[in-house]
């Protein structure tokens, strides 16, 4: 029985340490993918406003999330781990309104840099959006990397679109040199 705590680690470490697939930084670029996002919400959850849209997330998730510290380093960035971890720990902290969507508590807004956590579970298919205008939720996503470096100066940017709907829900700074 006391390896019980260990192998519980062993089967959490690939959630936590996987990342998402990006094109690398710091160059010319303009590559989108299309990401498949959840079609059901599980309870319990959250939903949070980002731009015209809602995005909802898994407490589960959230909570594995929260449990991140310096300690886990299974990630080729084990430098990521304790900042999802703080982004977690405030997005489950976020002041909610009395509304819901899917059942889901509804968040005034995303605190923090929850943004950018937000982000990562939408590249990797686990989150599930609710398009503005519509009661069911989007199959999938348009995820867009573009950037510009020239003479060694540069920025690049994720954007985050739906389809049917005109404007990015979401876009952040991805590089800057």
């Amino acid at each position: 029985m006391r390896f019980l705590p260990i192998v519980t680690l062993l089967f959490q470490l690939p959630v936590l340490a996987e990342e998402p697939l990006r094109p690398p930084a710091g160059q010319n670029i303009n590559e989108s993918k299309e990401v498949r996002l959840r079609t059901s919400v599980k309870l319990p959850c959250l939903a949070f406003p980002v731009g015209d849209a809602t995005v909802i997330l898994q407490n589960e998730e959230l909570e594995e999330y929260a449990r991140q510290d310096a300690e886990v380093v299974g990630s080729r960035d084990a430098e990521i781990a304790p900042l999802n971890g703080d982004r977690a720990r405030s997005l489950l902290r976020g002041y909610f309104t009395e509304g819901e969507v899917h059942g889901c508590p509804l968040a005034r807004a995303v605190p923090g840099d929850g943004r950018r956590l937000i982000l990562r579970q939408i590249e990797l298919g686990r989150a599930a959006i609710l398009a503005p205008g519509s009661s069911m939720l989007s199959p999938y996503a348009s995820v867009r990397y573009y950037g510009s470096a020239t003479n060694g100066h540069g920025a690049g940017f994720i954007s985050v679109g739906l389809p049917g709907v005109r404007r990015e829900i979401l876009s952040l700074s991805w590089w800057a040199t």
